[in-house]
């Protein structure tokens, strides 16, 4: 079963269980109904404490939700970036505990002054420290006194001294030669922690880190080269290309997927539909089992080359085999 929870309307900063009101309950933009009704994140503290956020701030409950106060951006350095609150995480040490919002600018609300970033608060929301103002961050993660924060384009933002400072993780380092890599400028979107492990969502798959962000282990959705079972969508293949159709624009590169039967070197090769090569790749060292090399759309002196189909060809020294790509800008 469940129930609504009542915040406050705009036009109101708190709500008591012993009063009366008369507004409508209206989760809708604009002058149709009530920002502060629009539920973006809630996080239950350790001591009670219920947190919601909305587009028009953050609004606390000290009662199991029955009586609400609001707190919305004022324009000074001790209160939120922006009102906005699309995320919410505490950060437990010993008896104390921080919290951590990620408040965006919400210009449709009004807050006209403000800004995005992350608020933070050490006393229970009465007062807020900004830090990272001026990017967007869609979830945190903790790990003892440190701090992670997924920040979208601008990589993953990570702290050890409470926010003081902090180092960016924009270029994942893989674990070894046959993990897959992550594109570059891939959005991070989520993070959370393990007792031996980080791990980051990201636009391009999932990562995992047993160092401390160091270096990176990568999982992606699995499509077999040889199914058990056979398919239109999922053939029996030596080898298959994606994302394809691939655009360099839009993709950055696309992978070519193939099975290593013994470790060894292995040699791919670009062609044009008259088979004249126009791009090697690296030949690399690469462990038994499925493995994937990757192409940026461009020939051997680095041009650009035009739309259409390309061939390849992988070379595994137990076998050649051959696929196609269609190029597309």
């Amino acid at each position: 079963n469940w129930q609504r929870v009542v915040l406050p309307p705009d036009e109101l900063d708190e709500i008591n269980v012993d009063s009366l009101y008369d507004f409508r309950v209206e989760p809708r933009r604009g002058n149709l109904g009530n920002f502060n009704h629009m539920g973006f994140s809630v996080h239950v503290a350790k001591d009670g404490t219920i947190w919601a956020g909305t587009p028009l701030g953050i609004n606390r409950s000290f009662d199991g939700g029955l009586s609400w106060k609001r707190t919305s951006a004022d324009g000074s350095s001790s209160s939120l970036t922006g009102n906005w609150v699309v995320a919410i995480a505490e950060q437990e040490m010993g008896t104390e505990s921080s919290i951590w919002l990620a408040t965006w600018s919400a210009l449709e609300t009004g807050d006209l002054g403000g800004r995005s970033g992350v608020s933070v608060t050490r006393d229970g929301g009465e007062t807020y420290e900004q830090v990272l103002v001026g990017e967007r961050f869609t979830d945190f993660a903790f790990d003892g006194s440190r701090v992670y924060v997924a920040g979208r384009e601008s990589g993953l933002f990570v702290s050890d001294d409470g926010g003081k400072t902090w180092e960016t993780i924009r270029d994942f380092d893989l674990e070894s030669s046959s993990d897959r890599r992550i594109k570059v400028g891939s959005d991070v979107l989520s993070v959370e922690t393990t007792t031996d492990a980080v791990w980051v969502g990201t636009s391009d798959g999932l990562l995992r880190s047993r160092d401390g962000g160091r270096t990176w282990r990568t999982f992606r959705v699995e499509v077999p080269l040889h199914p058990e079972m056979e398919t239109d969508e999922v053939p029996d293949v030596e080898t298959f290309a994606y994302p394809n159709p691939f655009s360099p624009i839009a993709d950055r590169f696309v992978r070519i997927r193939y099975e290593m039967l013994t470790s060894g070197s292995v040699d791919v090769r670009i062609f044009d539909f008259r088979l004249n090569e126009l791009r090697r790749l690296p030949s690399e060292s690469r462990e038994q089992g499925v493995q994937e090399s990757t192409w940026d759309g461009a020939s051997e002196d680095g041009t650009r080359l035009a739309n259409g189909t390309y061939f390849y060809s992988v070379d595994t020294g137990s076998g050649k085999f051959w696929g196609k790509i269609l190029l597309v800008e």
